[in-house]
């Protein structure tokens, strides 16, 4: 969720978008198609009465794999991962 919050609040061009695809793929997120397809909007599945974290999560491209899905077990590391991809 905070990933699709963060793409959300700036402006991406297509160059920056994918090194920051890249960027996350290297560090362990998966990146693919939208579940709902591009004819869904956010605005649309909230007047449904859904949830916004499901909204989020749904609309967003960016996944942790199933092996990455177990809380607690994994620890972040932005600096290295950066530092590495650098």
């Amino acid at each position: 969720m905070a990933i699709y919050r963060y793409i959300n609040r700036r402006k991406f061009h297509s160059d920056k978008k994918n090194t920051f695809d890249k960027f996350l793929k290297f560090g362990g997120i998966e990146c693919g198609p939208r579940p709902f397809g591009s004819g869904v909007t956010a605005k649309q599945l909230k007047e449904e009465g859904w949830d916004t974290e499901y909204i989020a999560l749904n609309m967003g491209v960016h996944k942790c794999g199933d092996d990455k899905e177990i809380k607690g077990h994994w620890a972040i590391d932005f600096e290295g991962v950066a530092k590495a991809f650098l």
